[in-house]
């Protein structure tokens, strides 16, 4: 019978990956571990008696531990979950010291990520400079927090907001007036009413990206954004084109956010999930191409009726016919699951619709004038 050495003391110290943004943290008398993988865990135990040969057996694999006096030290890689045991040699044996300890990798979970502030769809003149508040939150540290957005369906453009943190509260302005477009002839003219800006915040940790959802920024001309409309119903050219076109441009819309969400949380795996999201491509698909038929009869019947020689009405309608080219290929591309591109196309095809919308209340104001 031999007295084997006793451990009168185990202290672990966590040394984290550098993208967590933590500090090294020592840990006392407790044994177990707890970490995100790649986190070194330097182990120091303290005998009563030397020890003839240290071991850690980390998952059945053991590896030999350094010796100075009474002091056993070592190191592991958090890679998995599972356990270890600090052990010795004793003759031909490997005996163990401790029980087993838990070794639990700790999940990098997904940040979230919410724009609070206007926090819904917006309606602004060509000048204004619009204030979004972001809200980001990381169980580690964000390392990317940006916003983008896209002027009536063009390239996504990217704001950088400051990251670095766990909890962050940023803001950026959208200038509507630097969102000049380039005309046939080079020109850049402002904005003008009906144009469309999408945007949406993005937040990055070290392995996930998350976005919010897909807000819109209406312009609109300056008697309509401070003072009430006084078109409001009233009889106009169009025959009713006002409650038309208002039904087309909404449920373009509502695709437009639909397809985006279902692109923003599209499966990368195969299976149900996947057909899933083939099938509701597939439906939003129908819907566009039903939406552009709608487009194309409104057009058709204001030519139809003679109405197109008054040269807002025939920009009425050259807008619903925009809208409708925009419409043929975001369907296609819904159908064919190209849900980048389809929402590209959705952005146009709704903007050519709110700029028929606001020619049509300058036709309606006009005739209440005349």
């Amino acid at each position: 019978m031999v007295d084997l050495p006793r451990i009168e003391s185990l202290r672990l110290t966590y040394r984290y990956p550098s993208w967590t943004g933590l500090a090294q943290q020592v840990q006392e008398e407790a044994g177990d571990i707890r970490a995100v993988a790649g986190t070194q865990v330097t182990l120091e135990v303290r005998t009563d008696k030397p020890l003839t040969s240290p071991l850690i057996i980390v998952n059945g694999a053991s590896s030999a531990l350094s010796q100075t006096n009474l002091t056993s030290a070592g190191s592991l890689v958090v890679k998995q979950t599972g356990h270890y045991r600090i052990a010795t040699r004793f003759g031909d044996e490997v005996v163990p010291l401790t029980d087993d300890y838990l070794i639990d990798v700790v999940p990098d979970e997904k940040p979230t990520v919410q724009i609070q502030n206007p926090g819904r769809d917006y309606r602004a003149t060509n000048i204004e400079e619009v204030p979004v508040g972001v809200k980001a939150q990381d169980d580690f540290r964000l390392e990317a927090l940006e916003l983008h957005y896209s002027v009536n369906g063009g390239d996504w453009q990217v704001d950088k907001l400051p990251a670095g943190a766990a909890d962050i509260q940023a803001a950026a302005l959208l200038r509507l007036e630097e969102m000049q477009q380039k005309g046939p002839r080079g020109e850049s003219p402002l904005l003008v009413p009906g144009d469309l800006v999408s945007y949406y915040a993005q937040a990055r940790d070290h392995s996930n990206s998350v976005q919010t959802d897909l807000f819109l920024i209406q312009v609109q001309p300056f008697e309509q954004r401070y003072t009430q409309s006084q078109a409001n119903g009233g009889g106009g050219g169009g025959g009713g084109g006002e409650e038309d076109q208002g039904q087309i441009s909404q449920r373009q819309r509502e695709v437009l956010l639909a397809t985006f969400n279902l692109q923003r949380n599209a499966t990368k795996e195969g299976g149900r999930a996947a057909e899933r999201d083939a099938d509701n491509a597939r439906m939003l698909s129908e819907v566009q191409n039903t939406l552009a038929e709608q487009a194309a009869t409104l057009a058709e019947r204001a030519k139809a009726r003679e109405l197109t020689g008054d040269e807002n009405i025939s920009k009425f309608v050259k807008s619903l016919e925009d809208a409708t080219k925009a419409m043929r290929p975001a369907a296609e591309s819904l159908d064919k699951q190209d849900l980048q591109a389809a929402v590209k196309h959705e952005q146009q095809a709704l903007q050519h619709l709110l700029r028929a919308e606001a020619t049509f209340r300058e036709i309606q104001v006009s005739m209440q004038r005349g």
